[in-house]
């Protein structure tokens, strides 16, 4: 491990640890407004902090435009629109397969009725809010609107919050572990960016009631989604449209909780085990499409080698 990744990982996880601890000592609730701001100006953009520290400035290669012509620019658009929402498609599916036709009580059941997307959004967001904004539009209306704000989200508010962890998973970290092999260094990376979420998911973020499952349930998360995020980031050259990839996820995951609200979040949620291995499978075919079957001994030549255009 080289000094500078030592050195963003110090950092990195030393100030999720000093703003979680801080959030908790104070009482904070991650849910209040307080908690929010802190949550978005303190503690999400602490890896590209560490990054800047740790390579005395900002590379501003990783912010490269598409390059290649209209194939190019396509390319850069699309790939995380088609990795995210084959996630949505797959994720949706998976719960109506396991709840709906099976009967797994680990998966709930899609809800397609007004009734039952009033009640889990009540679930959600409180029966006061839900009143405020009145009844939810059909599931199929709710999906595609969700769908386009995910996208629009994803280029701007989302995404230039999300480049806060990008920079840093996906930019310093990726570009100092690739050579081990895509599938060496997204293990790496998967844990330090899920143990990076610790300290709030103690105090219920994302996993309400499930401290410490949660801490496993978000490494594997982490694991799976960083599969995509790094082929992404090869194939387009940039991490703009992993930043987007990120913040798309970000707008859909309150969706699928809408849409599948009888989900167990640490392992059927869209958080839990279920979706790590759904963003896992689809990070493997990406990075299988690309590359091809990967063996031992070509691992670190497949690590260094960038995506075809």
């Amino acid at each position: 491990m080289s000094r500078k990744l030592r050195l963003f990982l110090v950092i990195s996880l030393g100030w999720a640890a000093l703003v979680g601890a801080g959030l908790f000592v104070t009482g904070t609730p991650l849910d209040s407004l307080p908690g929010v701001i802190v949550m978005a100006v303190l503690y999400m953009p602490s890896p590209f902090v560490a990054a800047l520290i740790a390579e005395r400035g900002i590379r501003r290669d990783r912010f490269s435009f598409p390059q290649g012509g209209i194939r190019g620019v396509v390319t850069f658009l699309l790939a995380p629109v088609a990795a995210i929402f084959a996630f949505v498609l797959l994720y949706l599916v998976a719960v109506l397969i396991g709840g709906e036709l099976l009967g797994v009580p680990l998966f709930g059941g899609l809800a397609t009725t007004q009734a039952e997307l009033v009640k889990g959004a009540a679930g959600l967001l409180g029966e006061a809010a839900v009143e405020a904004a009145g009844p939810p539009p059909p599931a199929i209306v709710l999906l595609l609107a969700g769908m386009w704000g995910a996208i629009v989200a994803g280029w701007t508010i989302n995404g230039l919050f999300a480049m806060g962890e990008e920079y840093g998973w996906r930019g310093l970290m990726w570009d100092e572990v690739k050579a081990l092999g895509p599938v060496r260094a997204n293990l790496l990376i998967g844990v330090a960016w899920g143990l990076w979420h610790a300290p709030v998911i103690l105090q219920g973020y994302n996993y309400p009631g499930y401290p410490v499952a949660g801490i496993v349930a978000m490494v594997a998360f982490c694991t799976g989604m960083s599969f995509v995020l790094t082929a992404i980031r090869e194939r387009t050259g940039s991490l703009l449209p992993v930043a987007a990839a990120h913040g798309m996820f970000n707008a859909l995951a309150v969706i699928l909780l809408l849409l599948a609200p009888g989900t167990t979040s640490v392992i059927t949620g869209p958080l839990g085990l279920l979706g790590a291995a759904l963003l896992g499978a689809i990070g493997a075919f990406m990075w299988f499409r690309a590359h091809g079957p990967v063996t031992r001994h070509e691992t670190a030549e497949a690590g260094q080698a960038r995506l075809p255009r």
